[in-house]
């Protein structure tokens, strides 16, 4: 009787585990209030930690995903922007002969040729054939030739 009021296991049959865990928190209340107290914020710490790493992870993840879809398209719209460059120098290339091309059926072949050249040097730039320059080119130069000499100090072609 003394040991079932001191909260000891009774001696009439052997102890199980749990009735001996039991009576030992019985009787040490106020350590293991402290231990479980200790306890859940431990796990509460772990817990807030682990879903604050796990929102940056996925944030990161997030991000980093965005940025691959802006540097995409940055890279779409460069090669677009260069593909209109290249098609905007070859439209100026074909009209600077198509100019040359009027000028030269008025007879203006110093004009033409000029064109014509400038024409050759945006076709070469581009890395295209500059046949349709130098096609150009040639009727100017078989019908105005360049002059045989220059003089030191005059500007322009003589004509």
């Amino acid at each position: 009787l003394a040991r079932f009021l001191n909260r000891e296991p009774v001696q009439a049959r052997s102890p199980t585990l749990t009735y001996l865990l039991f009576t030992q928190l019985r009787r040490h209340w106020l350590p293991t209030a402290g231990v479980a107290a200790a306890l859940v914020v431990i796990l509460g710490m772990g817990s807030y930690s682990y879903i604050r790493v796990s929102n940056e992870r996925n944030a990161a993840v997030s991000e980093r995903t965005r940025a691959n879809v802006n540097a995409r398209a940055a890279t779409l719209a460069a090669t677009h922007a260069e593909r209109e460059r290249v098609l905007a120098q070859e439209s100026l290339a074909r009209s600077l002969k198509a100019q040359g091309d009027a000028l030269a059926e008025t007879g203006q072949w110093v004009e033409a040729k000029l064109l014509y050249l400038q024409s050759r040097q945006i076709f070469l730039g581009l890395k295209e054939s500059p046949m349709e320059a130098d096609l150009g080119l040639v009727q100017a130069y078989a019908v105005a030739p360049p002059p045989l000499i220059q003089f030191v100090g005059h500007t322009g072609f003589i004509s």
